[in-house]
Parts: structure tokens; C-alpha cells; sequence
């Protein structure tokens, strides 16, 4: 109204508001404006907008925008892949998620089960949590990674840097260990410490031998 022409910054601002009304569809009509106006989203931008897709529960339309990113030559970070992976998570679409994580693994964006037995997770999504658990033990009962040799560990964290100081990852990874799939790993508490779970070494063998 004033004359101004918005920037790339403007419209990537705009874009995560958006995101964060869940709006997601007037989060991708701002990114086709972008370009109408002869502006290349950035990273930031499409991140906002697949974050849109994901609180929407578009989660097609995020896979669409992270593709859409690579044939701009527009290399997918972090957030991106978070993004997307909680929209396909979220939506139920769990090997979606999972051939997104693996590919994050592949550019070392995100943290995979050590050779040692111990996954951190305290610092990332709940949804990629819970994705990276089911892919860790995936490869576990595949014979893709070696068994820990007394227990597996995993790093949920307190909840301290979370709003109200309540843990957001951890009853969401207790939740994937107490189905059905893997109720019989035994998964409990760490004594010492609350922000993780253990999972003993005779318990994982044995249920890797009945996959």
C-alpha cells in the first residue's frame, strides 16, 4: 500500500506466520506470489511453507514442495526434512516419513542409532523421534546394525526447554515402545535418569529373534 516491495525476508516471514496461524493455504499462495513478483524462494521460504503443510496435515503437499526444491537446485536442510517428516507422520503416513528420515540420514541432517546403542533424540520433533526409533529397531531386527551389548539407550530428554517445562518427546516415544510392535522390548525408565529409556540387550535379542 505504501509502495515498499517485499523481499525474499518479507515474504519468508510472512510465509512462517502463516504456518503458525495454520494457514497453510494462504502460505502457498504467498510463495506463488513470490515468484509472480520475479522472486526465487529461498530455503527459508519453503521450509515455512512445508511446516505450513504439515500443521494443515497436507502432508502430499509437503512432499511436493521438498521436491519442488530439489528441481530448483534448492538442497533441503534440517527443518525441511523435520517439517515434512511430521506432516507424513501426522498423517499416518509412516513410510513416507520413514524414506524421508533415511535420506536425512544419508546428508547426516538427523541423529541415527550409534554402533554403541544409544540414539539422541532430546533436541528434535516428537514425530521424528518416534520415526527414528521404528527405523533404528527396523534395522536392528533386519541385521542392518549390530546389537548393543547390554542395553539400548534412548535420549528423550526432561522436557526442560520445552513450554511448561513438560516433556513433549519422551511420552510419545513410550508410546511407540508400549504397542503391540514393540510392547515385548521391556522398555523402561532409566533409573538414574528420567530423560531416557533403556531397552536390556537379552530383551532386544530376543525380540529381533521372533521378527
Amino acid at each position: 500500500a505504501r509502495r515498499l516491495n517485499p523481499n525474499v525476508i518479507s515474504y519468508s516471514a510472512a510465509i512462517s506466520a502463516c504456518e503458525k496461524a495454520k494457514r497453510w493455504e494462504r502460505a502457498l499462495a504467498l510463495l506463488v506470489e513470490m515468484r509472480a513478483r520475479g522472486m526465487e524462494p529461498n530455503v527459508i521460504s519453503y521450509s515455512a511453507a512445508i511446516s505450513a503443510c504439515e500443521k494443515g496435515g497436507q502432508w502430499e503437499r509437503a512432499l511436493a514442495l521438498l521436491d519442488e526444491m530439489r528441481r530448483r537446485g534448492l538442497e533441503p536442510d534440517v527443518i525441511s526434512f523435520c517439517a515434512a517428516i511430521e506432516a507424513c507422520e501426522a498423517s499416518g503416513e509412516r513410510a513416507a516419513a520413514t524414506r524421508l528420515y533415511a535420506e536425512a540420514l544419508e546428508r547426516a541432517l538427523l541423529p541415527e542409532l550409534g554402533a554403541g546403542g544409544q540414539l539422541d533424540l532430546h533436541e528434535h520433533p516428537a514425530a521424528v523421534a518416534v520415526v527414528a526409533v521404528a527405523f533404528g529397531l527396523d534395522r536392528l531386527a533386519r541385521g542392518e546394525l549390530e546389537l548393543p551389548a547390554t542395553r539400548l539407550e534412548i535420549i528423550t530428554g526432561r522436557g526442560r526447554h520445552s513450554v511448561g517445562n513438560v516433556a513433549i518427546v519422551k511420552p510419545q516415544v513410550e508410546a511407540l515402545l508400549a504397542s503391540d510392535e514393540y510392547v515385548e522390548l521391556g522398555a523402561t525408565e532409566d533409573r538414574t535418569n528420567p530423560g531416557r529409556l533403556v531397552i536390556p540387550a537379552a530383551n532386544l535379542k530376543a525380540w529381533v529373534s521372533g521378527q
